[in-house]
């Protein structure tokens, strides 16, 4: 799944994901139910594989990337082991 924050707010994420029913894997805070696959992990499976920011002296955008890390990769492998994952139009690494 892949989401835009619109703005900086702490939390954010976990908290609408776990009003929409969909709590983040290893949610512990949130989570309502045992549906997180808290027990499965030891933390959240949140990662943003993407983050742009204006320079704050300089005109233009800094943007970085980074891969997802190997707790991540196993249980994403265990996964898709499990169910196939659909294509999608634009480049994930979590896809």
């Amino acid at each position: 799944m892949e989401l835009e924050l619109e703005t900086g707010r702490q939390h954010q994420i976990r908290l609408h994901m776990e009003h929409l029913g969909h709590p983040l894997v290893g949610e512990k805070v949130y989570a309502n139910t045992g549906a997180s696959g808290a027990s499965a992990v030891r933390r959240q499976m949140l990662h943003a594989w993407r983050l742009a920011f204006p320079h704050p002296l300089r005109r233009g955008v800094i943007q970085v990337e980074a891969p997802l890390p190997e707790d991540f990769e196993r249980l994403l492998a265990k996964l898709r082991r499990v169910q196939p994952r659909t294509e999608t139009r634009r480049r994930n690494p979590l896809r």
